[in-house]
């Protein structure tokens, strides 16, 4: 590809590259927060253990509540579509960024070649972004302020956008597609 990325524009895109942006791993046992009372300016939860699959002890069901999740705040894309972030104000989904120096050095070439479908290779950019990858397993949704919030770094350019897109579509779908974009 002749360039990668492009400068970001005012209002957010597709390939967007944000840093600091929060990415929520939902691990077992599922406890759910309940505010038990605040002082102080503290709120204070109360963590309730799921003992069975949606019932908790008391007999209160978990759709619609709070629940701790392991929280990683990292670089993310944003692999929402410009016609999504036009339409809904609610939900961005975001993918997490590792870098690739933490990769085995056997398997870093695989993942710059965009070999393991599970993985978008990203260059290097100025001294902000490393060396990196796209984790398609680690898929965050996220209300629009915390990406407001957050500091834009750069973004794909157009033909990497397509690329990023085929790719995911390759690692959801298991397909095998052309590579149109090049």
């Amino acid at each position: 590809m002749d360039s990668f990325y492009r400068d970001t524009d005012p209002d957010l895109c597709q390939g967007d590259i944000v840093k600091n942006i929060p990415h929520l791993f939902l691990k077992p046992p599922v406890q759910v927060l309940r505010k038990t009372s605040s002082k102080a300016n503290r709120l204070m939860f109360e963590a309730f253990k799921v003992d069975s699959e949606d019932v908790l002890p008391g007999g209160f069901n978990v759709a619609g509540e709070n629940v701790s999740a392991h929280c990683q705040a990292a670089r993310g894309i944003v692999l929402t579509h410009g016609c999504e972030i036009d339409k809904d104000e609610k939900h961005r989904l975001v993918a997490l960024i590792r870098p690739l120096v933490k990769v085995k050095e056997q398997d870093q070439q695989t993942i710059r070649e965009n070999k393991n479908r599970r993985f978008f290779y990203l260059e290097k950019y100025q001294d902000v972004l490393p060396e990196s990858y796209v984790d398609f397993r680690r898929l965050s949704t996220v209300d629009p302020k915390l990406i407001n919030m957050s500091e834009r770094i750069t973004s794909l350019d157009e033909k990497t956008v397509l690329a990023l897109q085929a790719q995911f579509i390759r690692f959801i779908t298991r397909r095998i597609l052309t590579d149109e974009f090049d």
